[in-house]
C-alpha cells in the first residue's frame, strides 16, 4: 500500500521538478499506440478515486498536460548554450567528458581548466564544483 501512496511524489520528481544541473524541467516521452509525444509537463493534477477502510488512497487518476518540444539539433539534453553550468563532480567525471557533455566538443578542456584555476586537468576532485560558462565557438 505504501507503494501506491508514493506514486504522485515520484511523478513530480521524475517529470516535474526542475533539474538543478540544466535549470530545466525533465523531458518526458509518452507513447500510446502510434501517438508519440516528447516535451515537458505543463499541467499536472491527480484525484484519488478509491480508498481502503482506513481512508488511505489506493487508486488515483493522474492528468498530465505535455508541451511538445522539437529538437532539430539532435541534442538529447536540449540545454540552453547561453547558461553557465556548475555541476558537482562525481566519480569518473573528467574535464574531457564534461566538455563533451556541455559543449559537444571535448577540446575545451584546457579552457575550462584555466577558467576554474586548475593546476592540472587531473586535479578535478570528487564533490567539488566547476564552472562551465557559455563559450563562443
Amino acid at each position: 500500500m505504501s507503494e501506491i501512496l508514493n506514486v504522485h511524489p515520484r511523478i513530480e520528481k521524475i517529470a516535474i521538478n526542475v533539474n538543478t544541473e540544466t535549470h530545466t524541467q525533465p523531458f518526458v516521452q509518452i507513447i500510446w499506440g502510434a501517438i508519440k509525444l516528447f516535451g515537458i509537463v505543463n499541467q499536472y493534477d491527480y484525484n484519488y478515486t478509491f480508498f481502503n477502510a482506513l481512508g488511505n488512497p489506493l487508486r488515483a487518476e493522474v492528468s498530465l498536460g505535455i508541451q511538445e518540444v522539437f529538437d532539430k539539433g539532435g541534442n538529447p539534453l536540449l540545454q540552453s548554450p547561453d547558461m553557465t553550468r556548475m555541476p558537482i563532480i562525481k566519480d569518473k567525471d573528467t574535464l574531457v567528458k564534461l566538455c563533451e557533455k556541455y559543449y559537444n566538443d571535448k577540446m575545451y578542456y584546457l579552457k575550462i581548466a584555466k577558467i576554474n584555476n586548475l593546476s592540472s586537468i587531473r586535479s578535478v576532485k570528487n564533490g567539488s564544483q566547476l564552472e562551465f560558462p557559455p563559450i563562443k565557438k
